[in-house]
C-alpha cells in the first residue's frame, strides 16, 4: 500500500496482519483471551526472552522453564510448536536477518507458541549467522546438549522437507516468491524511488538481477553444507522418489532409490522409524516398485544399521478429474454427545 500523512507521501509499506493473540484466535480454537503474544526485539548476538505483549505469561514462562529444564524435548512438546520453530530458524540461518521474532500461543487450547520472523529483509543477504545459534529461549542450544535422538531426527526432517524435492527454501522457489513479490510493487516502486532516492529503478533491477543469478542459486547447497557440518543433517542420504507426488492412476509403480543402506517406506502416513530409533511395525522394507491403487501419503528413510536418513515423503493422488462438489453443508447438526465429549464443542468442527 502507498502510505501519505497529512497529504506528504510517505512510501510503499507491506500492510499485514499482526502476529499476536488476536490474530491465532482467528485460525484455531478459542478467543482473543486464550493466547498469550510474545515481542522479542533485536539484541545483536542472541535473542531475548521475549516481552508478553498480551495475555499474562504463565504459559510463555513456564514454556522457558521446560525448554531450560532437564528432558526439554520430551517435557515442553505441548508448550512449543517445534516444526515451527525449528521451520524458524532454517529461515533465519538461510540469511543474516536481525535477531527479531514474535511468538503466540494458547497451551489450554492445545496450541503450543508459534514462531514468526519480523525482520525478514535479512533473508536476502548471505547466511551471516552461524547454525549452531541458541534460538529463541535458547531453543536450539537446549536441544542439542540434550541430544536427543528423535530431535536430531525431526531436525532433519525439517531441512529435507524445505531444502529438497522443490521444498520451500529450493532455488526455484525462492526465485518464484521474489518473482511475485517484485511484480506486485514494479510500477509502484517509481514513486518510493522518488520519495527516498534509496535505489533507481535501475539500480533495482541490478540488485533482484543479482538475486536471481547467484544467490538463490548457491544458497539452497551453501545451507545443506553448513548444516551437515554442524551434524544437523545425516550424512546418510534420504531415499528419492522417481516422481515425487502428484497425480497418479491406480496400479501406478512407484521407484524408490537411495546410494546406501535399506529402504523402508509405508503408505498408510506413518513413520517408517519409531521414536528411539527403533523399526515401525508398519515400515515395509523396499524391494521393488510400490504400486499404488489409492491416495496415499508415502513416507520413507533409509537405515543402515542403528543409523537413519531424513524422512522422504510426498502425497500420491488418485486423479480427482470427475470429482465434483455438488453440496456444501451450510448448516451442520449440533454436536452428539459423544463428541462433546471429546471436546467438540462447535457443530463447525
Amino acid at each position: 500500500v502507498h502510505i501519505y500523512f497529512n497529504g506528504l507521501y510517505w512510501g510503499i509499506y507491506h500492510l499485514r496482519e499482526r502476529w499476536n493473540a488476536a490474530m491465532l484466535a482467528e485460525y484455531f480454537p478459542g478467543s482473543e483471551e486464550d493466547y498469550e503474544g510474545i515481542n522479542a526485539n533485536n539484541t545483536g548476538s542472541n535473542f531475548l526472552d521475549g516481552i508478553v505483549t498480551d495475555g499474562t505469561g504463565i504459559h510463555w514462562n513456564r514454556a522457558k522453564s521446560l525448554v531450560r529444564g532437564p528432558q526439554p524435548f520430551r517435557r515442553a512438546v505441548r508448550h512449543i510448536d517445534y516444526n515451527s520453530i525449528i521451520d524458524f530458524m532454517l529461515l533465519w540461518l538461510s540469511g543474516n536477518s536481525e535477531s527479531e521474532f514474535r511468538s503466540a500461543g494458547s497451551v489450554p487450547m492445545d496450541v503450543p507458541f508459534k514462531f514468526f520472523m519480523k525482520d525478514a529483509d535479512g533473508f536476502l543477504r548471505s547466511p551471516g549467522h552461524s547454525v549452531t545459534h541458541r534460538g529463541p529461549i535458547d531453543f536450539m542450544e537446549r536441544m542439542r546438549a540434550e541430544n536427543s535422538s528423535d530431535y536430531r531426527m525431526l531436525l532433519a526432517d525439517r531441512i529435507h522437507k524445505h531444502f529438497f524435492n522443490d521444498g520451500a527454501l529450493t532455488p526455484a522457489r525462492n526465485i518464484d516468491r521474489l518473482r511475485t513479490r517484485v511484480n506486485e510493487i514494479r510500477f509502484a516502486f517509481y514513486a518510493e524511488s522518488a520519495r527516498w532516492g534509496y535505489r533507481s529503478p535501475s539500480d533495482w533491477q541490478s540488485y533482484q538481477n543479482n538475486l536471481y543469478s547467484n544467490h538463490f542459486r548457491n544458497l539452497t547447497q551453501t545451507m545443506i553444507s553448513r548444516f551437515r557440518s554442524a551434524g544437523m543433517y545425516p550424512s546418510l542420504a534420504a531415499p528419492s522418489f522417481a516422481q515425487h507426488g502428484g497425480t497418479v492412476s491406480p496400479g501406478d509403480e512407484l521407484v524408490i532409490n537411495a546410494p546406501g543402506g535399506q529402504i523402508y517406506y509405508t503408505t498408510d502416513g506413518s513413520d517408517p522409524r519409531q521414536p528411539g530409533g527403533l523399526l515401525s511395525p508398519t515400515a515395509i522394507l523396499y524391494d521393488g516398485p510400490v504400486t499404488l491403487e489409492n491416495t496415499a501419503m508415502v513416507r520413507s528413510r533409509v537405515r543402515n544399521g542403528n543409523t537413519w536418513s531424513a524422512m522422504n515423503e510426498a502425497l500420491f493422488a488418485l486423479d480427482s478429474s470427475k470429482l465434483v462438489v455438488s453440496e456444501i453443508m451450510y448448516d451442520p447438526l449440533p454436536p452428539t454427545p459423544s463428541e462433546r465429549a471429546a471436546g467438540f464443542n462447535n457443530g463447525e468442527d
